[in-house]
């Protein structure tokens, strides 16, 4: 998903910004979780999270 400016803010918060790992605006951010539960994503947090630590999970030493 593109995030064009000046247009308005994504739906589901699948789009984040690659250098800070947020997701890109969100349209009502109150209800995003309901939104993506309503067609079967995962909770946002999750999201961030997994991207946090990459996306297969932390490393092992």
């Amino acid at each position: 998903m593109r995030v064009v400016p000046g247009r308005p803010a994504q739906h589901y918060g699948t789009s984040v910004d690659p250098a800070t790992l947020r997701p890109c605006p969100v349209r009502r951010p109150g209800t995003v979780g309901e939104r993506r539960r309503d067609v079967g994503l995962g909770p946002l947090e999750e999201r961030l999270r997994r991207l946090s630590d990459g996306v297969w999970g932390p490393r092992e030493t």
